[in-house]
């Protein structure tokens, strides 16, 4: 890409050669070459900013969590905007430590809150994302959720922090160094100046501004030393020499020097380094082509002073003695090294970015995971990772399968409970010996679930609410009871304990990091 800009520059510069007088032609190199540093330096910075894909993830990982949340939390966001402000929740926390706590965090999530539940009925978030029914696959998704959502904005914070060390150290450095490596520090122009004018800087003068230590302090002085004498127009026709007032600038000849270098193809601020890279290095390949007996210069020169208002050229000699390193040490080249090193630290930020969202976005599969298992009527199984059967008596079997509720008859599983208004739930008789969730009978136990229907159109009757509760199948992975048989079944895939666990672990802590 730098080159195509190159040969844009060179097509533009060739097509302005019928407006060149004099010794223009013998300056268009070198007039192109400053041309495209010019331009490069004067590439517009990009904004930074998370990846938009990165802060919806992360919006719907935190929606994800607040419906495994328990009712009495999410009404916690529910009141007027007065009474939702911080200053007056706080007001009703006693301890010390939650309140620390919760205070950076309210804001956030009382935005989510906001997001989930925003719109008409039926078309809000939360109407398609429905808060988890109390029981034990909403507390297994609300622990995940939490660790997930958790993760979440622990990376969305790093991400933040990458977002400000680019805008106010990588950015602001590499504008500060192409503005230098253009302007120097300012130049005191009469008239209508240019982006580089300011008032009390040193002003431009075709004999001290061209050659010495004053060569090289910026892009703008050099290509005015380029193309502006008293002869005529040196690079281009309207570069004449009214823009030269004896030896200092005439109002307004900056400005015009500037402009009068073709616009080119605009670079992208990733393709700045190399850009510069490659201009750099046509710039000094001119410089090695143009010195002699010991005088380095860019333009024409008879004797390499490049120091009255006649001559057209620039000399960079005071930069090539002793031990210093020649091209390298030209101020302008230093604040363009600077500014590459700059660009590519943001570039590397960018990558990091990048793979944050992509972490993020693995957080968002596993959070929709959690949610899924949640919506499941799971049993409680006791300990995760415990390969020891269940030892809680009738009662606390009978209240897992049936939680005590006594708020809807909706939330009291039909198949194996009975909904009693004053009672709540309680478990059907004959399904008290029922195996932990499976459906399948277990030993000597009585047959009952699933297992208790003989033929496969008793088992595909087995619904509730036109779902499938049983199904007529040989056995899946973990279904140790004889697997090859066609037998009717539990039409969950979560089919045994440790079935479940392993699909919480894949999709929960394998995704965490």
């Amino acid at each position: 890409m730098p080159n195509e800009m190159a040969i844009t520059l060179m097509l533009a510069l060739v097509a302005l050669e019928t407006d060149v007088r004099g010794a223009a032609n013998d300056n268009i190199n070198h007039f192109a070459t400053l041309c495209e540093l010019v331009k490069l330096a004067q590439t517009t910075p990009p904004t930074p900013a998370a990846p938009t894909a990165a802060q919806n993830d992360v919006d719907e990982i935190l929606k994800l969590n607040l419906t495994a949340a328990d009712e009495a939390w999410r009404s916690r966001f529910t009141g007027t905007e007065e009474q939702l402000e911080w200053t007056q929740v706080a007001k009703k926390i006693a301890d010390e430590k939650t309140k620390a706590d919760w205070k950076p965090k309210w804001a956030r999530w009382l935005q989510t809150h906001k997001a989930a539940n925003d719109g008409s009925p039926g078309s809000r978030w939360i109407d398609k994302s429905k808060p988890l029914a109390p029981g034990y696959g909403q507390q297994l998704a609300k622990t995940q959720l939490t660790q997930i959502a958790d993760a979440a904005t622990g990376l969305e914070a790093t991400l933040a922090g990458l977002v400000q060390t680019q805008r106010d150290t990588d950015i602001a450095a590499a504008t500060t160094a192409l503005n230098k490596a253009l302007c120097g520090n300012g130049i005191n122009e009469p008239g209508d100046g240019s982006l580089c004018h300011k008032g009390g800087a040193e002003a431009f003068s075709k004999t001290t501004s061209c050659t010495g230590n004053k060569a090289g302090l910026s892009l703008a002085t050099d290509l005015a030393c380029l193309c502006l004498d008293t002869t005529g127009a040196s690079c281009i026709g309207k570069l004449d020499n009214s823009k030269v007032a004896v030896a200092a600038l005439a109002a307004g000849a900056m400005k015009a020097t500037l402009e009068a270098c073709p616009s080119g193809r605009k670079i992208d601020y990733a393709d700045l380094p190399a850009a510069i890279e490659s201009a750099l290095a046509r710039t000094a390949a001119l410089l090695t082509l143009e010195h002699n007996n010991n005088k380095v210069t860019l333009g024409k020169t008879d004797d390499g002073t490049c120091a009255t208002a006649a001559t057209f050229c620039v000399a960079y000699d005071t930069y090539y003695t002793g031990n210093k390193a020649g091209f390298e040490t030209i101020p302008w080249v230093i604040q363009l090294r600077s500014a590459q090193k700059a660009i590519l630290a943001y570039q590397q930020k960018e990558q990091s970015k990048a793979m944050l969202a992509d972490r993020i976005a693995a957080l968002k599969t596993a959070a929709a995971t959690a949610y899924e298992v949640g919506k499941l009527n799971l049993p409680d199984t006791g300990k995760a990772g415990s390969t020891d059967k269940p030892t809680a008596d009738t009662t606390t079997k009978s209240e897992t399968k049936c939680p005590k509720q006594n708020k809807t008859v909706e939330e009291c599983p039909s198949d194996r409970c009975d909904y009693d208004k004053e009672k709540g739930c309680s478990i059907k008789p004959g399904q008290e010996n029922t195996a932990t969730g499976t459906g399948e009978a277990t030993g000597g136990a009585a047959t009952t679930g699933c297992a208790r229907h003989k033929d496969k159109n008793a088992c595909d009757a087995d619904k509730k609410d036109d779902k499938q509760n049983c199904a007529w199948r040989k056995g899946k992975e973990g279904e140790t009871d004889e697997p090859d048989k066609e037998k009717c079944r539990n039409g969950s895939f979560l089919v045994d304990k440790q079935f479940a666990l392993s699909v919480v672990s894949a999709a929960f802590v394998a995704l965490l990091f």
